[in-house]
């Protein structure tokens, strides 16, 4: 399993990390506990002690992005720091041009994913793709060990109002051929056009996409669009006739 490294309490504890790296830890860890029943056993405790103390606590989930956070916070030195005292097999930086950070994964691909994956990105309404590098920790950024990576992250799918979406195409609503509806050509692929018959929410997923960064071509994207006048009026002549 990959997740971000976090540090043990001894760790947190240890002279070796400073007191700043500690605060920013703290920091992260304090925000994610408002967001969790009051039961973790940290209200009296130092903020040095208390992140070791809750790092244990998190699920791996917010683990995992809590020490991301505290890496984006602490920036590039001072989240170095943290390298010598973790311990733990397979442990990498990921830089992402930003700066580098400690991500235990077994593989260097998985490493990208994990990063990716558990940062605090902008906001984004459709597909993006994220370019890092990543080397063992102890090797060099630019040795023969380092590897570039592309991390595709898709748009958070919008919530329906009736539980998970139903993606359909109907031809009125979507468009194109009646014999293929939704569905046009876009250089060696197609753009899908579809339509959650639930709450009219647009879904579009492009299969020849370019990366904007590189200009590779033929990657999947998808976007979501907000429901209009067509996709309700098909929605509500779903629903059952009123007596």
């Amino acid at each position: 399993m990959a997740e971000i490294v976090y540090p043990s309490a001894e760790s947190v504890r240890s002279e070796e990390i400073s007191g700043e790296t500690r605060l920013h830890l703290a920091h992260a860890v304090g925000a994610l506990l408002q967001q969790l029943p009051a039961t973790a056993p940290v209200e009296n405790a130092d903020l040095a002690d208390a992140v070791g103390v809750v790092l244990a606590f998190l699920p791996p989930a917010m683990r995992a992005h809590a020490v991301a956070r505290a890496s984006f916070e602490a920036g590039d030195t001072a989240w170095q720091q943290l390298g010598p005292v973790i311990t733990g097999p397979d442990r990498w930086w990921v830089d992402d041009g930003q700066g580098a950070f400690c991500v235990l994964a077994p593989t260097a691909a998985e490493a990208a994913e994990v990063f990716v994956n558990s940062g605090n990105w902008p906001a984004h309404d459709k597909t993006t793709w994220h370019h890092v590098r990543v080397w063992p920790l102890g090797k060099d950024r630019g040795s023969d060990h380092a590897e570039d990576h592309t991390v595709t992250l898709h748009p958070v799918e919008p919530a329906c109002s009736c539980g998970p979406h139903v993606w359909c195409a109907p031809h009125e609503v979507v468009g194109g051929l009646k014999e293929n509806p939704g569905v046009q050509g876009h250089g060696g692929g197609v753009v899908i056009r579809e339509v959650c018959q639930h709450c009219g929410v647009y879904r579009i997923t492009d299969t020849w996409a370019q990366d904007p960064a590189t200009g590779e071509q033929g990657l999947e994207s998808i976007r979501y669009e907000e429901a209009d006048e067509a996709s309700e009026a098909w929605v509500a002549s779903l629903l059952p006739d009123e007596d």
